[in-house]
């Protein structure tokens, strides 16, 4: 079965055309290299201070990897100064907005990039390059979170544990992504957390884990550099106007239901994924021809008003247990 999980597709004929229009020559930035170069020295030892102040939760440090986050100047576009990463050694893995990427490089480079940037403070040597990187930070903490998770974990009442998805850093290679998953793997683990599924690959092959950990080691796989972003799982809540449909983790299969006799409703959508024990309230799946499937995201909330939206007005299929 194919595990590659499409991104986001827009029909041709919802896409507009617009003509290619060259641009100029980069307008020279009117900045004083010493103290630039001292700024982007300073970001550059932030990295290295991180890197080996967070080593144990970083799953790319045996590796040999460095991830971090460039920016370019207001008026700059990644896309436009593809030089400056490919010639100082760092790859692009993801851009952020057009003015904002996360590169990894390795340890060699990442050292011939400090010497550099020396050379840049001290005579403004290869000053066309980075006048044009506006900073260099470490890519850490909560600006991995989605706004609902950082939201739900540190300004709300943080629950004991939270269902999460783990997106790698994208376009890796794959020896570096077989150390990464490991690694993440053993650390959910030794947090007593559970993974809930198997592993699985969005379309440009980028890893992703679902897994249940306690809330209070979230900063773990926040200051990991494997990981891109952490998003929470939307099992069991769907949008109904302004009410959301919430099943509490007490709810248990009643045996009082005999499933043959529900009816069945077909839901065409991408994917339904409910954990145990609802995962048996799906039948069945089918997949498109030359379609390679959906995340499941949007597919396992639709199936969830479903099931479960109507709890209380019509008989049961489930039924809520004190915990043990």
């Amino acid at each position: 079965m194919n595990d590659r999980k499409p991104h986001f597709w827009i029909p041709d004929e919802e896409v507009e055309r617009i003509s290619k229009k060259p641009t100029g020559r980069t307008t020279p930035r009117d900045i004083v290299y010493s103290e630039h170069g001292a700024k982007l020295s300073h970001g550059l030892q932030l990295v290295k201070q991180a890197v080996e102040e967070l080593k144990e939760d970083d799953s790319l440090y045996d590796a040999g990897l460095y991830v971090f986050k460039v920016e370019l100047p207001e008026g700059e576009k990644i896309q436009h100064q593809s030089d400056i990463f490919s010639k100082n050694g760092m790859h692009v893995n993801a851009v952020k907005d057009e003015r904002h990427a996360v590169v990894s490089t390795t340890g060699h480079q990442f050292q011939i990039l400090r010497n550099r940037v020396e050379a840049y403070t001290a005579n403004g040597t290869n000053k066309t390059q980075f006048d044009y990187i506006e900073s260099i930070a470490p890519y850490i903490g909560t600006e991995k979170n989605s706004g609902e998770l950082r939201k739900k974990v540190y300004i709300d009442r943080p629950p004991e544990t939270v269902d999460i998805q783990l997106m790698f850093i994208p376009n890796l290679q794959p020896k570096d992504y077989s150390i990464a998953i490991e690694k993440v793997k053993e650390k959910i683990h030794i947090v007593q957390g559970q993974i809930q599924q198997d592993l699985y690959y969005l379309s440009d092959r980028t890893p992703v884990i679902r897994a249940v950990v306690p809330s209070s080691t979230l900063s773990r796989f926040e200051n990991d550099s494997a990981i891109y972003r952490i998003e929470e799982t939307r099992f069991f809540s769907v949008g109904v106007d302004d009410f959301l449909v919430n099943i509490p983790a007490s709810a248990q299969m009643t045996d009082e239901v005999d499933l043959e006799d529900l009816p069945v409703v077909v839901v065409l959508d991408s994917g339904i994924n409910f954990s145990f024990p609802f995962d048996q309230l799906v039948i069945g799946h089918w997949t498109a021809p030359f379609s390679h499937g959906g995340d499941s995201d949007h597919g396992t909330r639709v199936a969830s008003r479903v099931s479960f939206a109507r709890i209380g007005e019509l008989q049961p299929i489930c039924k809520c247990e004190p915990s043990h």
